[in-house]
């Protein structure tokens, strides 16, 4: 699980054993039989359980969709008994955590000087901490009230539920709140029907500010803007903002109608208290999604099910810009709106028999055949104009607009439709000897792929040995040991749509005749590619499962070696051709690696214990892209493209110039010539980092005393990089850490770690920026209490639970930024820092009721 930001309503991301993709790696989410692509507007209190489908095999049902892997996601349902009401309510502290030590003014006005960015002799009357300033102490509240219940022939389960996320950045600009509501249930009509719902809706406004991004990242203008600006002028104001006053300029002003403070120094940069308010971003989501299915026992053994799934979802999202001025490279003249629609259809119809048969008692036979259809519907519609009648946010509509002069409208559609066939055999053998096998067809519509090559068929396999189950196996401390392996394949095409592949011909330029009349002329949008297919992920898993000592010791294993082949890219066209190219099938990439997991369960009289470990490895590659191109580019931070996708190399690795040490004479940085020319240019750019982890643990602590109970869980990373990507080598003012000044360079510093201030600036694009991501983080501390059931049959309270908790409260790293583990949302910039929402630390108190 990877934290992409600590913004309120940001979703989640999970990597299923390593990167497969140039594209999209994200796994594909089943909540209650439901293909989903998101889950960030689902309640965790609904959730019963969770499984993470890792190999090809148990993956194989999911087939063209599975390639990532894929979680599986059951909500709650009524249990037997008596109808049970049970209310949740959390209540949480937050604010930021580790904060970087940047210079402050004394060292800042010595470090620029130094380096001859400043005159000599320059005072400030300002100190200010940006991140200090930025950052405030802010609450979450949590609330569900659920009823549930079943008998013999229903079951029940009812919510409602409530969030309230405000963020940790001063103001209201980031905040979340989300409504739920869920309804699960099932019916046994007869002895051979039973039918049953699952609904869920859900409605969620997000307001967010920018990050992630080298210009407009809020917590980015923090990190370096010069602390010789202040936040707002409080007393008398400078002579620029007279100036520029009187040029008519619209200067922002805080809520106490104090001007914004202005940089003399950084001027790529701005005040972030300016960029919080001059884009104000809304989104307001509402999705509606569930499934209804039926449950025919037509023989002894032999059942078949239909189930009807769908998602609605409405995302309409809003960005108002008001007039204002900063300096030249940041200004808006004309206040604007800007609007977004995106509306998502999809529904599913899935039909599957399992037929259960048992022979001479000992071998078991489990048949299944599925069919399954599908049809995604999207469409998005963007407008934006300006300048609005009135420049505040109750104006910020499109019916405000007063002149369609600088007013845009744009959009698109997107339809996709699938058809797939499954089947699957599994047996076993006194519970000794087990196997699988399956195999899963899958048709892309032609919105995919062109029609030769929309089929794509996976097969996988595997088979198991319950070594306990043996006669032979003798009657000793291991109560259970299986030793399995599994190889399978699953296709994805999540990087394609709208008929990529083909060549369509649209309208070029004006073509001049010789009666001097013009024509317009057509010309293919690009070049097609009509043998496009299927990317394929093939892997193998071999896998020994542990149990011993009256199962109190559980252990398991897992080799896996996936390799990803015929990844969807972009194609380079020839010089001649004059247009761009299809996509292609141009790449590979291996992902493998071990995984370990160890618990121990016990008790010392009433004290009941667990602790669990888990660590898994990693090694990524790519093996192959296609020889028309040498490497792909990723993220590009301005001047330097700082991540590439080349064969042999990790995906979408860094890419810069290698260092090898300060020169003590000069306090030169000194590059590494890496290919022998005797210069250094941007042909001696090479690998100088990756974001992916060469390992990644965890560790959980469960402890029960009579009525109280304690949790620590931790987890952490090893061998992921970081790329500080806001040192641009063309803004040589910009704040740094405060380590660039006090382990600097000087005549009298010649040992130091860190170059003169006088630096060549292809340093800032160097390995000098690249940083150790590894880190181990206590995720929660928490103390619960029950409260005695004796106690709680007086008032007719079944259950009653109190606790706190402590939530990413404590960080161990050695990177220098704000949180290693904050990510970005886009894997061609993994483990790259451009000013990330940082996860917060919290303290949370909850109660727990049922009656």
């Amino acid at each position: 699980m990877i934290s992409s930001s600590g913004s309120p309503g940001a979703a989640m991301k999970i990597r299923i054993r390593g990167y497969s993709s140039n594209g999209s790696s994200d796994p594909l989410y089943i909540v209650d039989g439901l293909r989903m692509t998101d889950i960030s507007g689902l309640d965790p209190n609904n959730i019963a359980s969770m499984e993470v489908l890792k190999d090809a095999a148990s993956a194989a049902i999911y087939g063209a969709e599975g390639g990532n892997g894929v979680v599986l996601i059951s909500t709650k349902t009524g249990t037997q008994g008596t109808a049970k009401v049970t209310y949740d309510f959390q209540y949480s502290i937050q604010s930021a955590t580790h904060l970087p030590k940047l210079m402050n003014a004394e060292q800042y006005i010595g470090y620029q000087t130094e380096a001859g960015n400043m005159p000599a002799g320059v005072t400030s009357d300002y100190d200010t901490n940006w991140l200090k300033e930025l950052f405030e102490t802010s609450p979450m509240q949590k609330h569900n009230l659920s009823i549930s219940g079943a008998n013999e022939k229903s079951t029940y389960y009812a919510s409602l539920g409530y969030l309230s996320h405000d963020g940790i950045i001063k103001g209201d600009n980031d905040k979340y709140e989300r409504f739920s509501a869920m309804f699960n249930g099932s019916y046994k009509v007869n002895n051979w029907l039973k039918v049953g719902s699952n609904l869920t809706l859900g409605h969620a406004v997000r307001n967010y500010v920018y990050e992630n991004d080298i210009e407009r990242s809020v917590v980015g203008s923090a990190l370096v803007l010069d602390p010789l600006t202040p936040v707002e002028y409080t007393g008398s104001v400078p002579g620029v903002i007279h100036e520029l006053l009187a040029q008519g300029r619209n200067l922002v002003q805080s809520k106490d109608g104090n001007y914004y403070g202005m940089s003399n120094y950084v001027t790529g940069s701005v005040n972030p208290f300016l960029q919080r308010d001059v884009r104000q971003s809304k989104s307001t989501r509402d999705e509606l999604m569930g499934n209804i299915y039926a449950d025919i026992d037509i023989l002894e053994g032999l059942t078949f099910t239909s189930k009807l799934g769908f998602n609605y979802s409405n995302l309409n999202g809003s960005v108002y810009t008001p007039g204002y001025y900063y300096n030249a490279n940041f200004y808006n003249d004309y206040p604007g709106i800007n609007e977004t629609v995106a509306t998502t259809h999809y529904w599913q119809w899935e039909n599957y028999t399992s037929y259960v048969k048992t022979f001479n008692e000992d071998h078991n036979f489990n048949f299944m055949f599925e069919t399954a259809v599908s049809e995604y519907r999207y469409k998005y519609v963007d407008a934006s104009g300006s300048p609005l009648t009135k420049d505040q946010y109750s104006y910020a509509e499109l019916d405000y607009i007063q002149s369609q002069e600088r007013s845009t409208v744009g959009g698109y559609s997107y339809l996709d439709r699938k058809l797939s066939y499954f089947g699957r055999v599994s047996y076993d053998y006194k519970g000794k000897y087990l196997a699988q096998v399956s195999l899963r067809r899958d048709a892309a519509g032609l919105s995919i792929l062109p029609g030769p090559e929309r089929w794509g068929t996976f097969p996988a396999a595997s088979v198991g040995w319950v070594l306990t189950n043996e006669d032979f196996f003798p009657e000793i401390f291991l109560s259970h040991v299986k030793i399995r392996a599994s190889w399978g394949q699953n296709g994805s095409v999540s990087n394609l749509k709208n008929y990529q592949y083909a060549s369509n011909i649209v309208d070029s330029a004006t073509y001049p005749l010789a009666d001097g009349t013009y024509v317009t002329g057509s010309k293919p949008e690009q070049l097609g590619n009509f043998n496009l297919k299927w990317e394929t992920s093939e892997q193998l898993d071999l896998g020994l499962d542990v149990r011993a000592f009256r199962d109190r010791l559980t252990f398991t294993m897992d080799y896996f070696n996936k390799k990803t082949k015929d990844l969807i890219k972009d194609n380079t066209p020839p010089l001649e051709s004059g247009n761009a190219a299809s996509p292609i099938n141009g790449g590979n990439v291996r992902n493998r690696g071990f995984e370990f997991e160890l618990g121990w369960r016990d008790h010392i009289g009433d004290l009941n214990y667990s602790i669990k470990g888990n660590i898994a490895t990693l090694r990524n590659k790519v093996t192959y892209l296609n020889p028309t191109i040498s490497r792909l580019n990723g993220v590009g931070l301005m001047q330097w493209t700082a991540t590439a996708f080349e064969k042999d190399m990790p995906i979408w690795y860094f890419r810069g110039y290698k260092t090898d040490g300060i020169n003590a004479a000069t306090g030169d940085v000194i590059f590494v010539d890496v290919n022998g020319d005797g210069e250094i240019n941007e042909d001696d750019m090479t690998y100088i980092g990756s974001g992916i982890p060469d390992m990644t643990y965890g560790a959980t602590i469960n402890l029960e005393y009579k009525g109280f109970d304690f949790t620590l869980f931790a987890t952490g990373s090893k061998g992921n990089d970081v790329l500080m990507g806001l040192f641009r080598t063309d803004r040589p003012m910009v704040n740094r850490f405060a380590t660039y000044y006090t382990d600097r360079w000087t005549p009298s510093n010649t040992s130091a770690s860190l170059p003169k201030a006088d630096v060549d600036p292809r340093y800032w694009t160097s390995d000098a920026v690249v940083y150790s991501g590894s880190f181990l983080k206590v995720k929660q501390i928490q103390l619960g209490y029950s409260v005695p059931r004796n106690l709680l049959r007086k008032i007719s309270f079944s259950n009653a639970r109190v606790y706190v908790s402590l939530d990413d409260f404590f960080t161990i790293t050695n990177y220098p930024g704000i949180d290693p583990e904050a990510s970005s949302s886009d894997d061609n910039a993994l483990g790259v820092d451009r000013g990330f929402y940082p996860l917060s630390k919290k303290v949370l108190f909850g109660l727990s009721v049922t009656f």
